[in-house]
């Protein structure tokens, strides 16, 4: 997938996996983080715990080109809503930059284990974050 994205802009993404203050977050040295790079990103929280919450405030000082939501990240019978998960994340930080291009991607959390499906993942993300690429 590297070849495909190469030479697009990498962009920062903030990997959110719910909550509406404090807000669930993937950091770094996860294989999550992994996909991110593979897919044409750099997770913006790579510097903190591989999963962590964070204050509203906290993420607000953070810039960012996409979210990626983890649509089954809260409870398997309780999964996230990607489209409300999303005008939340627009709306309580507007001025991000993927707030302002309402660039987001979904996946569950599930297909980042490690395993046969991660390649998948990382083109799935990745078409996602660079559509331009994929037309």
């Amino acid at each position: 997938m590297g070849d495909t994205v190469a030479g697009e802009p990498v962009l920062k993404v903030i990997a959110y996996g719910g909550g509406t203050g404090p807000v669930s977050l993937a950091g770094g040295s996860t294989i999550i983080s992994q996909i991110i790079d593979a897919s044409g990103g750099e997770n913006v929280f790579a510097d903190r715990d591989p999963f962590f919450e964070a204050s509203l405030e906290a993420v607000a000082a953070k810039d960012a080109d996409a979210f990626l939501i983890f649509a089954d990240y809260e409870e398997a019978t309780d999964k996230l809503d990607a489209t409300k998960e999303s005008e939340f994340l627009f709306t309580t930080f507007p001025g991000m930059q993927a707030s302002r291009d309402r660039r987001v991607a979904v996946t569950d959390y599930v297909y980042t284990s490690p395993g046969w499906r991660v390649a998948q993942t990382v083109e799935d993300i990745a078409r996602q974050l660079h559509p331009e690429v994929f037309e």
